[in-house]
């Protein structure tokens, strides 16, 4: 007998609990938490409710490929992309060699635009210190004098994706609720990677992915791939079993033998695959665990925050329902304030907070002046 599609495998799975000993693990020092900027929703809000039309360009800098677009505000203040605008360069040899060219060219095209830029790799005080898959470009843009030469603006914010992500998490659900409230941005993808902003407006960014797996059935296949954010990091972390790429991807080809990219992989599970089930069961309960070590360090209550979640592994069909219902479990509460970036409208939330922060920054150096 065929197997009949099943989209609703995942909402049906009884609800796992939360490790005890494995919350145990999450703190400012092992999130490798630090203060990386302030942006007030509510201050955001009244900014792009007043640049109807207003457009911005922003680049995002990643280990594959640069790319830039233009984000223009539309009505009640939404940041819109222009994905028709989109331009990008690849880095096959993981060195980033066009990068500098790419960006100066940009710069030129668009002279009169603010900017803000992400980039991957360590970010520091609004400068970018040190990228292994770019090592060339770092070198080459501390030589040119950094964003604010290569655009040739007075200011060039410059943030990792969780940081622009949680920008756009948090503005997005001040407009959608009319008032800030604390949020936890989460991304999903290749890896795990988070950040925390309050309402007030103070952004933590964060490495929750990289935390040490000590609780074993959080590890029913045995993953041994250590984590290596550093050179002497060799425990198993979080995202080695949670993250679409890195966790359930890794794990399917090590089980079967078999390369398939994580949709593919939801797929077999639709068709009543065991193995692609667990993986994608293991995963929501890393991302459940994630979530709650970080609103206990962040010291909110479940009831008060918003989680907004952006990446591939939440859109499996199911994926969020399990979270939400392994969290409501823990907390023994009605309702859990879980929020694809798709529910927000933004169809890229890194570029979106990106043009946020760039037009926030555009109207206070006018306020300036």
């Amino acid at each position: 007998m065929e197997n009949v599609r099943n989209i609703n495998i995942l909402r049906n799975v009884s609800v796992p609990d939360l490790s005890a000993i494995q919350l145990e693990m999450f703190n400012e020092k092992s999130l490798l938490a630090r203060r990386t900027g302030k942006l007030e929703p509510m201050h955001a809000m009244r900014v792009l409710n007043e640049m109807k039309g207003r457009k911005t360009l922003v680049a995002d800098i990643g280990g594959t490929a640069a790319k830039t677009n233009i984000a223009v505000v539309g009505d009640n203040g939404q940041i819109l992309i222009d994905e028709s605008q989109e331009s990008m360069v690849e880095n096959p040899d993981k060195q980033g060699n066009q990068y500098l060219d790419f960006l100066t060219q940009a710069g030129k095209k668009y002279p009169n635009l603010p900017v803000a830029v992400s980039s991957g790799g360590v970010v520091e005080d609004n400068n970018l210190i040190t990228n292994a898959n770019f090592p060339f470009f770092v070198d080459q843009l501390k030589q040119a004098g950094g964003f604010t030469s290569v655009f040739n603006q007075p200011e060039v914010p410059l943030m990792n994706d969780a940081q622009a992500g949680v920008i756009a998490g948090g503005v997005g659900i001040a407009q959608r609720d009319g008032k800030a409230k604390p949020v936890i941005y989460i991304i999903n993808g290749g890896g795990i990677g988070g950040a925390f902003m309050d309402r007030d407006g103070n952004i933590t960014s964060m490495e929750p992915g990289h935390i040490e797996v000590v609780d074993k059935s959080l590890n029913p296949n045995g993953v041994q791939t250590p984590c290596e954010l550093f050179s002497d990091w060799k425990h198993v972390c979080l995202e080695r079993i949670g993250a679409s790429g890195a966790g359930i991807e890794a794990q399917w080809e090590a089980l079967t033998g078999e390369k398939l990219p994580g949709k593919d992989i939801a797929e077999k599970m639709y068709m009543g695959d065991e193995r692609a089930k667990q993986l994608y069961v293991s995963s929501a309960l890393i991302v459940a665990h994630i979530i709650e070590g970080i609103r206990n360090t962040m010291n909110c209550q479940i009831e008060d925050v918003s989680i907004v979640l952006h990446g591939g592994a939440f859109k499996t069909e199911g994926m969020v329902d399990l979270i939400e219902r392994i969290l409501k479990k823990h907390h023994q509460v009605e309702n859990v304030d879980l929020v694809p970036t798709s529910k927000l409208g933004y169809s890229n939330a890194c570029m979106t907070g990106l043009a946020i922060s760039a037009l926030v920054n555009q109207a206070e150096l006018n306020q300036v002046k």
